[in-house]
């Protein structure tokens, strides 16, 4: 027999039971009759006791063991000779040896997975199947198979259907660079590892699967993060005759119920919803973090009435105010001039950051204006209540670069200072995205994606003015993480046509491209929507983990190798 009994599950109540245990020695301890083995399994570590006085055989057989051996022990379960502690179950047991099977040896570890020491990012992924039996990283592991099996309930729960997608196919409108595999068969034909199963999905809702859900691989060649990796996993949801919504009421039920059955949290009943221009202008950000209470303030209007001689600025530029309080914390702590070096960065000339006082205008600080109008402080200060001891942050710049810069502060601040609110969770849905966005080149490209629908909008305004539609979008924000993404898409043939056009797709890409999706399209198409889960993200946000390797098993770096099986590799 294997086991008995995996080491986590051993406790109190198994006190004179014989019982099997197989795992690995985690740590030893010698003493002149004694050895004290920690055994450990994926479910927790049990300790063993090899007692010289009643078994010297196996007293003899444990001073040949050693850190990180496969064993089996069989014994007895005994109460601790010296308790620990009256409310853990488990930490007052043992189990008195009756006889040991070493499975096999281990040589002494290249990494330390015990955690008196970190080892780099690199031993790590070399050794990846040694540093999975760290303790936590075996944890991470189990706790993302609970998540998962609760996303099969659920969706099981809800009427949704499991269908897998394909993995090779042809390029996608994903946004990332494919990665391309040659086929055998055909020369100089390539399939297209799926960026996201968008089109399959889409296909299903003709289909008439009114909905399905997926745990889909996806595969994009872009630059790695610290929450983003070439390959990884996304939850895939998509339902038919419905607006969105009602989606979005779906999603936030499943993601109430995943807080409370892992975290034990209970999230909001409504989650607040903010759009997206509302959410640049007041946290410079898409994806606001609302534990952070500063917030964005556009004060353009004080600056109109200015005489142009006093106006170190243009008529375009916006003006932008954070106000940190002084019951906030103590503010002297802030090192002015860093902020001021990191609107340079971002190319903000015209910044100051400023604790006011009551002195706080005279005739030193006002050489110190960097060319902002004297009244501009006066303006702010009888506006927003300013008091002794607190600071204003004062940025004047173009609309979109300034909101990126002030947004960037507003995290920086938050974090430095330590001002946001602690373990609680704070989602937000931000919805109404624009359509399009404008490159450098002039060309217009889709925010999300191109079967993303327009909100309201005919057709002739949106080809005649594509840059101001918003689209039927949503994005769940939780903590500063975007967790998802959604959309309704695109039924119609003639506005799915009319959006390629705008892209300026001409017919023989869309026919090459998304000719089998535009033929379908003309076969009574349903009104549908979708929304995709990043799985390792919503992982990793749990977990509070601040790097998305720390919750896959087998990650790559930020080359997008992996150091393990030395891949990629020539053929």
């Amino acid at each position: 027999m294997s086991r008995t009994h995996y080491c986590g599950e051993v406790n109190f109540f198994h006190i004179g039971t014989r019982v099997i245990i197989s795992g690995w020695i985690h740590s030893i301890r010698r003493l002149k009759n004694l050895t004290f083995l920690d055994i450990r399994d994926r479910t927790g570590i049990i300790q063993a006791v090899c007692s010289k006085k009643l078994f010297p055989s196996i007293f003899l057989q444990s001073l040949k063991l050693n850190q990180e051996f496969c064993i089996r022990i069989s014994g007895k379960v005994r109460e601790k000779r010296k308790k620990i502690s009256e409310s853990v179950l488990q930490k007052n047991i043992e189990v008195l040896v009756h006889s040991i099977n070493i499975l096999n040896n281990s040589k002494n570890l290249p990494i330390d997975i015990i955690g008196r020491k970190i080892s780099s990012e690199e031993m790590q992924l070399k050794y990846r199947y040694l540093y999975l039996r760290n303790p936590d990283m075996n944890k991470t592991l189990v706790i993302r198979s609970e998540i998962t099996h609760f996303i099969h309930q659920f969706m099981h729960k809800n009427k949704f259907v499991n269908i897998e997608t394909p993995y090779l196919s042809n390029p996608t409108d994903g946004g990332a660079k494919d990665f391309l595999v040659p086929s055998r068969t055909k020369h100089n034909h390539y399939y297209a590892l799926a960026q996201s199963p968008q089109m399959f999905k889409q296909i299903l809702m003709i289909s008439g699967f009114d909905r399905y859900y997926q745990i889909a691989k996806c595969f994009r060649d872009e630059d790695s993060r610290s929450n983003r990796q070439p390959e990884f996993t996304q939850l895939d949801m998509e339902m038919s005759f419905v607006n969105s919504k009602k989606i979005k009421k779906i999603i936030e039920r499943f993601i109430r119920k995943l807080w409370k059955k892992i975290l034990k949290y209970d999230l909001p009943n409504c989650f607040p919803t903010i759009t997206f221009e509302d959410a640049i202008q007041k946290y410079g950000t898409d994806k606001p973090d609302l534990r952070n209470p500063l917030e964005l303030v556009d004060i353009t209007y004080l600056t109109s009435s200015f005489d142009k001689p006093k106006r170190k600025f243009s008529n375009e530029d916006s003006c932008i105010l954070i106000h940190i309080k002084q019951v906030l914390k103590d503010i002297k702590s802030i090192q002015l001039k860093k902020y001021q070096q990191l609107s340079l960065k971002f190319k903000i000339k015209n910044f100051l950051i400023l604790e006011f006082s009551s002195d706080f205008l005279n005739q030193t600080v006002k050489k110190n204006l960097l060319g902002f109008p004297v009244e501009l402080f006066y303006s702010i200060r009888s506006n927003f209540q300013i008091k002794e001891g607190d600071v204003i942050c004062v940025g004047i710049g173009k609309k979109p670069l300034l909101n990126q810069f002030m947004g960037h502060l507003r995290s920086k601040l938050a974090k430095e200072l330590d001002i946001s609110e602690k373990n609680v969770w704070k989602p937000i849905w931000v919805i109404d995205f624009p359509m399009f966005k404008e490159e450098k080149d002039g060309c217009l490209k889709p925010v999300h994606h191109v079967f993303t629908s327009p909100k309201l909008c005919d057709i002739s305004k949106l080809y005649s003015n594509p840059i101001r539609t918003v689209s039927d979008s949503y994005d769940m924000v939780i903590n500063g993480q975007e967790l998802g993404s959604g959309s309704v898409r695109i039924y119609k043939k003639e506005i799915q046509e009319k959006i390629f056009q705008i892209l300026k797709i001409n017919e023989e890409d869309q026919k090459n491209r998304f000719g089998f999706f535009l033929e379908a399209m003309q076969y009574g198409v349903p009104p549908h929507a979708g929304f995709a889960f990043g799985l390792d993200r919503i992982v990793m946000l749990m977990l509070n983990q601040k790097n998305i390797k720390n919750v896959i098993a087998f990650p790559k770096t930020t080359s997008a190798s992996c150091l393990m099986t030395n891949s990629p590799s020539k053929i």
